[in-house]
């Protein structure tokens, strides 16, 4: 075993940013499993059901092509790139310049490149809270503020919303304001009046809007992208994944569209540390985008049965389901009378071997809540159900 007697420093940068909840608790999990406890974990939002069919054929066919072992593109292919493209015209209705893509290794790698080429000492950020502790992280490994703002209260006026971001940014020196909608983890969706204001409120303090789109295709009126509302081009720009969208999480397969400026900045950061995706993913994803909205209807119809039965298990033991939620998760109220979140989720743990993550791992303002993932076949939710009801925490 190798001596770890003699220190070694690590920069200040890492001070602020912890493991990842889920990467603990994951391995936590894991080792309960193998000591031979049957844990049904409904933690994490990693997509269970299988990309579109084409998509497989496509990387299959190309494993065998010349050179498609070699270094590619850190711009992407030009079928890749073409089909972002298309998929832009088709999905959103959105005309993209060639210069105003870039494809990533999934959206967080993009979250990390925006943060790298426009933060530094003494600038700061607004992330959702609650929100994917990504954003957070992000500016801290780049040196920056992080700053939490508060997503709209049920009832609350946009105008009063407003002027609580306008608390936040006080004082500070704002570059980047991360969003996403429908929102993650809470299933809100921002309206074209709350968008249309955070864009004016934007421009006012000339910050750059970063969409986060990871849950796009699950909004009510189907798939919608903020480059789609008047002006925003000039003021946002956006990070999309095929992850949930396609259910291929494990392919990390990512674009940053919008401003051909920011697309530069993100690409200096980006060519220093990768290289292109490999050959046949990006033929995989050129398959993807070219899927059929039906193919998605069919999926969204899936995770609609899902969530009726995570709805269920939520309110078994004692939690308050609000409403209008969309994407991937159940956002809830944990039961009356219970004071902290994660005691409330280790309880569960401990006594159905249910595992749902606390609010709080996505920021202060989750605490009082849980959010339970969908990405688990129905007869799982369904035994995961039964354990709660037949638990003392039931009501």
């Amino acid at each position: 075993m190798i001596s770890t007697q003699i220190k070694f420093q690590k920069a200040a940068r890492l001070g602020g940013v912890t493991e990842y909840y889920f990467s603990r608790k994951l391995r936590e999990i894991g080792a309960r499993s193998a000591q031979g406890e049957d844990i049904i974990n409904l933690g994490i939002g990693n997509p269970d059901l299988p990309p579109p069919p084409a998509v497989l054929d496509a990387l299959q066919t190309d494993l065998t092509q010349p050179m498609s072992h070699g270094y590619q593109s850190y711009r992407g292919t030009p079928e890749l790139r073409q089909s972002l493209l298309q998929w832009y015209k088709s999905a959103y209705d959105i005309e993209l310049d060639d210069d105003e893509i870039l494809p990533l290794a999934g959206s967080k790698e993009g979250i990390v490149h925006i943060a790298l080429a426009y933060l530094q000492a003494g600038t700061a950020i607004l992330f959702p809270n609650p929100g994917y502790p990504a954003y957070a992280a992000a500016s801290k490994l780049a040196q920056a503020i992080a700053l939490p703002y508060p997503m709209p209260a049920a009832g609350e006026s946009v105008e009063a919303w407003i002027a609580r971001l306008s608390e936040v940014v006080s004082g500070h020196d704002v570059k980047l304001l991360f969003v996403n909608t429908p929102h993650m983890p809470t299933g809100q969706v921002l309206n074209t009046e709350q968008l249309m204001e955070l864009l004016a409120f934007a421009k006012t303090h000339n910050i750059l809007i970063v969409s986060d789109n990871a849950y796009g295709y699950y909004h009510p009126d189907g798939p919608q992208s903020l480059l789609q509302l008047p002006g925003a081009r000039a003021q946002v720009v956006e990070l999309n994944s095929l992850s949930k969208s396609h259910h291929m999480a494990g392919w990390r397969l990512g674009v940053l569209a919008g401003r051909a400026d920011v697309i530069d900045a993100a690409l200096q950061v980006k060519s220093n540390l990768d290289s292109g995706q490999y050959r046949p993913l990006q033929r995989g994803a050129s398959a993807a985008l070219a899927t059929p909205y039906s193919w998605h209807k069919e999926q969204r119809q899936e995770l609609l049965e899902r969530r009726k039965t995570g709805v269920q298990l939520l309110e078994a033991i004692g939690c308050k389901v609000p409403d209008d939620q969309y994407g991937l998760f159940v956002w809830a109220h944990i039961p009356a009378g219970v004071n902290k979140s994660e005691k409330f989720c280790d309880a569960l743990l401990d006594e159905t071997g249910v595992f749902i993550p606390p609010g709080t791992v996505f920021g202060d303002a989750g605490e009082g809540y849980v959010r339970l993932s969908l990405c688990s076949p129905k007869p799982v939710l369904a035994k995961a159900l039964k354990r709660c009801i037949s638990s003392t925490l039931a009501v």
